[in-house]
């Protein structure tokens, strides 16, 4: 599980809280009032409305991809994992054929499931409205 200052930014930057969301035991949550220790929290549940606003939802990988995913069609979700495929075989390989660092599987579902539900991409430090000529 990726508890990276990055990743730690970009969940916090990412909007992805739904109110029908439901958090399960196990949750992880970057606690933000230890301030010169920062924790990771795992023992709340309920949904987002109920989340203490200091508690930074760290979404694991199976929780990015329930959020593209479609329960009713097995169709859509092929569609959606080569979708997955392209997306990162066009982040993780440069134009020369080599390979860049991977980031996390935790970074690279979260951009794909912010990419495909607002057309968002991270720059770095905070989420962007991709343009339409990348």
């Amino acid at each position: 599980m990726d508890t990276s200052k990055e990743y730690i930014e970009m969940c916090r930057t990412c909007n992805l809280h739904t109110d029908d969301y439901v958090y399960r035991d196990g949750s992880l949550f970057f606690n933000t009032t230890y301030i010169y220790k920062p924790i990771i929290t795992i023992a709340w549940t309920g949904t987002w409305k109920d989340k203490p606003s200091h508690l930074i939802p760290l979404w694991q990988q199976d929780q990015l991809q329930e959020m593209v995913t479609d329960k009713k069609s097995d169709q859509k979700n092929c569609k959606l994992w080569y979708s997955f495929k392209k997306y990162i075989t066009d982040i993780i390989l440069n134009s020369d054929g080599s390979v860049l660092d991977l980031p996390s599987w935790e970074q690279l579902w979260l951009a794909f499931v912010m990419e495909k539900k607002f057309n968002k991409t991270w720059d770095g430090s905070d989420w962007v409205i991709k343009s339409l000529t990348t």
